[in-house]
């Protein structure tokens, strides 16, 4: 299913003007996300020195995936509230994203918002090899930041989803190997509930929990070596970052609802 016309509309060579609306688009969006996460609500971090280390002092080659749940369409951008206030309004220091087209690209307007917030035009259901998955692996590869919500959806749910393997086609397809930093967060569906009314909430608790990167080197030098086909591969280091994920949503969910019986 492509895309349709109109929902691309990143320019091969940013302008003055794309490079200014970017720009302004990053700080009036880290402002807000940074007041409504860090004084309006209450959060709670575990290890956030581990996203700031890899944002602000990994080599300038290296590629940075982040990866972590899904539980509210505010996640993202509000989630990167927990930011330092300066990366966070810095256009070349955060992230790409992947939302999905049907909700954020469907008007014009939409569309040029999500673009300079540097969110990439996804099609759910439609595989690992679509347009914004293949420029987000060229971001990657120009030592850039991509995200993952590795569920491929919110999840309405507490229970474990299976990850969609688009993760893992982007890690194998980096030219040099990247810094890999799954978290785990509790709390933001009662920001912006997943049922209506559809109205953002303050005064509550939020809890992120970083793990340490995963080293994925080796093992993807040897999968590589011993001719395993993509999607074996594809497959082996989703689930290798799946187990990973398990310990942080338990250590998540018990930091989280201890906070809340406070």
């Amino acid at each position: 299913m492509p895309l349709k016309p109109g929902q691309w509309r990143y320019p091969s060579k940013p302008g003055f003007v794309w490079k200014f609306g970017t720009a302004a688009t990053h700080f009036g969006v880290a402002t807000l996300c940074k007041v409504w996460l860090n004084w309006l609500n209450t959060l709670k971090t575990v290890n956030l020195t581990a996203l700031n280390k890899a944002i602000k002092h990994r080599p300038h080659d290296i590629p940075l995936i982040t990866v972590s749940n899904h539980t509210s369409c505010l996640d993202d951008p509000l989630l990167w509230g927990c930011m330092d206030y300066k990366d966070l309004r810095n256009r070349k220091k955060t992230r790409w994203g992947l939302p999905a087209n049907e909700l954020c690209f469907e008007t014009t307007r939409h569309t040029y918002f999500f673009h300079m917030g540097k969110g990439l035009p996804t099609i759910r259901g439609d595989g690992v090899y679509q347009k914004a998955l293949d420029f987000g692996i060229e971001r990657l590869n120009c030592g850039e930041w991509l995200h993952f919500f590795a569920e491929g959806k919110v999840n309405m749910t507490r229970e474990f989803i299976r990850f969609k393997w688009g993760v893992g086609r982007a890690i194998m397809e980096c030219n040099k190997a990247p810094i890999v930093l799954p978290f785990w967060h509790q709390g933001m569906e009662n920001i912006l509930p997943n049922r209506a009314p559809y109205i953002p909430r303050i005064g509550k608790k939020i809890t992120i929990v970083f793990g340490e990167p995963i080293d994925l080197k080796e093992i993807l030098e040897g999968m590589k070596k011993h001719n395993l086909n993509p999607v074996a591969i594809r497959k082996k280091i989703t689930d290798i970052i799946e187990e990973e994920m398990k310990p942080l949503k338990i250590q998540a969910e018990a930091l989280h609802d201890s906070l809340l019986l406070k």
